[in-house]
């Protein structure tokens, strides 16, 4: 009798229909979206970075941030496994309460739309330079010359690309977009190491085309709007002196305040703690070993990715490279003008992502959960066309870059894991108490040095 009821009582937690486990994501996709997470457009900026410490100390910073952003996930790690919290700023509500994930989310929110604002630059530039190469030697009549103009295509590439799919209530779709982002800098990656080694150590820059900004001798990529060619020409008749020893040759190491202001560029190069969190929540056994695993692994694809991005650059350009790297190769490279399409041709959808994000914070900050879209569509216009503004009267991305490294990158990859860590470290029975404190004092202060002096250095350059 017994054992009939208990056979009936088997069949009744039986489930109806088939129970399907929610599949996790593997280790090496994982690896992949830490990867991406972190690789983005502030790779065109490295190769000046470079230019302005050196080769050797630029390899010293690669290693030094691949270590720091490596260990700052690994605190989080902790902080997740006691909290099991699935975002970042859950994290910081978790462990300090609802003002601490307001603060979170705030720095995630300016942090997007330095990132926006990035692109747009980015997107501004290269379409500038792309059309300048179609129309090279054409005559283009008086009523189209707006669209030879750089101001004009980035509120042509707003209003007609980049602001709709902005708008859109889900934006599922366009989640594949880094991947051709990705796939667009591995091209210019192969393509900056071929001009590399088809040209001897400056080369790049010594036929390079410049013009005078306040007596300083800048790459011109548009032959078209440029004074002079090469440096040695462009150094005497502009700066009234012979070249500069150290921009017009390779060095390994140059000590001087400018190693600040490549700080903050370096940090927004290995800035991947948000999508950290729910990449992990999101893994296959995500057991201490595993996430290390993918921790190294990730960071070292993206030392390689950026050595050989920045070095190649650094060869041939030396200390003359531009803010942006593709703006040093002339408009008329038909290799590089592949590169600039497909870079700008992601950006235009991989903004989208952002300003979805932008919304989603301000909707969560102000509870605007039930409110009407319009509403919220307002918004996103708002942000879209502020970062067009910013796009339109800036041309030099190492600035927006720097800053939004400096302030929103130190606190993201340095200032909120100390803290969170810190308080982790009080309120369990971990062992080694005072090398945690220890470690969470050193990110705390480095992370406030980073987002005080780079953010000055940067403004004052």
């Amino acid at each position: 009798f017994y054992s009939a009821m208990a056979d009936v009582d088997k069949q009744q937690n039986v489930p109806l229909l088939e129970q399907v486990e929610e599949k996790k994501t593997k280790l090496p996709f994982c690896i992949f979206l830490l990867c991406n997470g972190a690789v983005g457009a502030g790779i065109l900026t490295l190769t000046s970075a470079v230019g302005k410490v050196g080769w050797g100390m630029g390899l010293c910073l690669y290693v030094f941030f691949g270590v720091f952003a490596g260990f700052a996930n690994m605190m989080l790690q902790k902080v997740f496994d006691y909290t099991k919290e699935n975002t970042y700023s859950g994290i910081g509500k978790a462990i300090y309460g609802k003002w601490f994930e307001g603060f979170v989310e705030v720095i995630q929110f300016l942090y997007s739309i330095g990132t926006c604002c990035g692109y747009a630059i980015i997107i501004a530039n290269e379409l500038d330079l792309s059309v300048s190469f179609l129309t090279e030697g054409k005559e283009v009549p008086a009523s189209l010359q707006f669209l030879t103009e750089r101001s004009w295509l980035l509120v042509i590439a707003t209003i007609f690309v980049i602001l709709p799919p902005s708008l859109m209530r889900k934006i599922t779709a366009l989640r594949y977009t880094s991947i051709v982002a990705i796939s667009g800098i591995l091209y210019i990656t192969i393509v900056m190491m071929y001009r590399a080694f088809t040209t001897h150590s400056c080369g790049l820059a010594e036929a390079a085309n410049y013009v005078c900004d306040h007596a300083h001798c800048l790459i011109e990529a548009n032959a078209m709007k440029a004074n002079y060619t090469g440096f040695d020409e462009c150094s005497l008749l502009c700066e009234g002196c012979e070249p500069d020893p150290v921009k017009s040759s390779l060095r390994s190491f140059i000590f001087n305040k400018d190693l600040f202001a490549v700080l903050p560029i370096f940090c927004f190069g290995h800035c991947s703690q948000v999508q950290f969190i729910p990449i992990v929540a999101d893994m296959e056994k995500p057991t201490k070993k595993r996430v290390g695993t993918v921790v190294f692994f990730a960071y070292f694809l993206i030392f390689s990715l950026y050595v050989m991005n920045s070095m190649s650059g650094y060869f041939g350009f030396c200390g003359y490279s531009a803010s942006n790297v593709l703006d040093s190769y002339p408009a008329l490279d038909k290799l590089i003008l592949v590169g600039r399409l497909i870079i700008s041709f992601a950006l235009c959808f991989t903004f989208p992502l952002y300003g979805y994000s932008v919304r989603e914070a301000i909707v969560k900050m102000f509870h605007l959960q039930n409110t009407a879209y319009w509403k919220l569509a307002l918004v996103t216009i708002v942000m879209v066309l502020s970062c067009m503004t910013v796009g339109i009267f800036f041309n030099d991305l190492s600035t927006v870059i720097g800053i939004t490294g400096a302030i929103f990158g130190a606190s993201l990859m340095a200032i909120i894991p100390s803290l969170l860590f810190f308080k982790w470290t009080k309120i369990t029975d971990c062992k080694h108490k005072w090398w945690n404190y220890t470690l969470a004092s050193f990110y705390l202060l480095l992370g406030l040095v980073m987002a005080v002096v780079g953010t000055v250095v940067t403004l004052v350059k």
